[in-house]
């Protein structure tokens, strides 16, 4: 049976990510505390806003500069939290995504290089070439961009449920079971995702090596006159293609 690119090199995409960062888990570590700090101050900036609002209001005008120093101060340190850890968080960021990538790519290179004739007899070369890079990039968009956009939401949830539990303890309990409901529905339909992923980037893996092995070969191409069947051949991929991508 023919084994599928992605199956090459990895189980799934996590054991991807976890090989291409373990030299460097520490320095991930680091980042993902620097990001969950600096989002936790972010989360509280409009708090601390609300707060100084709250007390204009209770006042009535006869506020002065002084009821607001600790607010302030508060305030202060919310924001330039926000700048000192995104900033740290992003430096550690580029230098692991740069490093990381040349792991997972150094390595995957290694691995096709001591694979047998007959498995590269198989398959397009631009297909095996579109999955390095595939893994390649998805390693660098899990630490550039997932992780930043995964620590986010969980840090609003974590701050809202403390502000509604501060504020009306029934309220928080309708906000729990919401939360319970949409966390469900969200693991069901990123498994769904996930597989439906998979199945599309082994489409679009054949369909680039299916060009790369056209225009690589373009002198034969032309010399037996078979353009029609080129492109009938390449329309049979961009079918499966346009097929898996839609739902």
């Amino acid at each position: 049976m023919k084994t599928k690119v992605q199956d090459l090199f990895f189980r799934n995409p996590k054991a991807a990510f976890l090989f291409a960062i373990k030299p460097y888990r520490t320095r991930f570590g680091i980042m993902l505390v620097m990001i969950t700090i600096g989002h936790l101050a972010a989360n509280l900036t409009p708090y601390f806003l609300k707060l100084i609002a709250d007390k204009v209001y209770a006042a009535a005008g006869s506020v002065t500069f002084q009821d607001f120093i600790p607010i302030l101060i508060m305030l202060g340190i919310s924001l330039a939290g926000q700048e000192i850890f995104f900033r740290t968080a992003h430096l550690i960021e580029n230098s692991m995504v740069v490093r990381s990538y040349d792991r997972i790519t150094s390595y995957l290179f290694k691995t096709l290089l001591e694979r047998p004739i007959a498995y590269f007899e198989e398959r397009f070369s631009g297909e095996i070439t579109r999955r390095v890079e595939q893994i390649g990039n998805g390693v660098k968009f899990f630490i550039a961009d997932f992780t930043w956009e995964m620590v986010w939401p969980i840090m609003t949830i974590i701050v809202t449920a403390f502000l509604l539990l501060s504020a009306n303890f029934w309220l928080s309990v309708v906000f729990c079971i919401w939360l319970v409901i949409f966390l469900f529905l969200s693991f069901f339909l990123l498994r769904w995702q996930y597989r439906q992923s998979e199945k599309v980037s082994e489409k679009q893996a054949g369909l680039s090596g299916a060009l790369v092995d056209v225009f690589g070969n373009i002198s034969l191409v032309h010399t037996f006159a078979a353009h029609k069947q080129e492109q009938a051949h390449y329309r049979i991929f961009m079918d499966e293609t346009v097929d898996a991508e839609s739902l």
